[in-house]
């Protein structure tokens, strides 16, 4: 193959979404969706490819350790948003090797019972709530990162659903107008 193919072809490709697919800028912070993270090596990945971060992270573990993840995540780190199940176990493996990062936890509403546009509903409010929270962390130059290293099925029908709701939860905070 001739190396202007493969220049046009690595050029030309575009991620399936839901995969490092950039959402937003709002005050000169980007917004990405990695919800096809749901584990802690696509999340390293993901972290890996920013400078400054606000993760936005959790969900269901299934017993996977993060204590690596958050390790070598730490010096990138400006902040991060757990939700999810497993949060808590996120919120103690920053604290042991992230002490400095800002954390906020975003409690799981309980949706059983409610109906699917009941649920659409409640579940879009807490991604509302989860962007006003990595917003208020991120500074100009910061990527708000969804990349949970969790399965969404604690929440969400797919990571799908869930990768869809945070960049709705983007878009609806851009149309507002916010600077900050």
């Amino acid at each position: 193959v001739a190396p202007a193919a493969v220049r046009e072809g690595v050029r030309s490709f575009v991620p399936d979404e839901h995969r490092i697919t950039d959402v937003a800028s709002i005050a000169g912070v980007a917004y990405v969706n990695d919800s096809k993270a749901t584990n802690p090596h696509a999340a390293a990945a993901s972290l890996g490819a920013y400078p400054h971060v606000v993760w936005v992270a959790g969900g269901q573990l299934k017993g996977a350790d993060v204590d690596a993840l958050v390790a070598s995540a730490a010096p990138r780190l400006r902040g991060a948003v757990l939700l999810g199940v497993d949060r808590e176990e996120l919120a103690q493996a920053l604290a042991r090797h992230a002490p400095q990062v800002r954390v906020e936890e975003v409690a799981t509403p309980e949706t059983e019972g409610m109906s699917l546009d009941q649920r659409a509903g409640v579940l879009s409010g807490l991604m509302d709530s989860v962007i006003a929270h990595a917003a208020s962390i991120a500074r100009p130059g910061d990527t708000v990162l969804l990349a949970p290293a969790a399965a969404s099925l604690d929440m969400f029908p797919s990571y799908e659903a869930r990768g869809q709701a945070f960049s709705e939860a983007v878009r609806r905070r851009a149309e507002r107008g916010h600077t900050a």
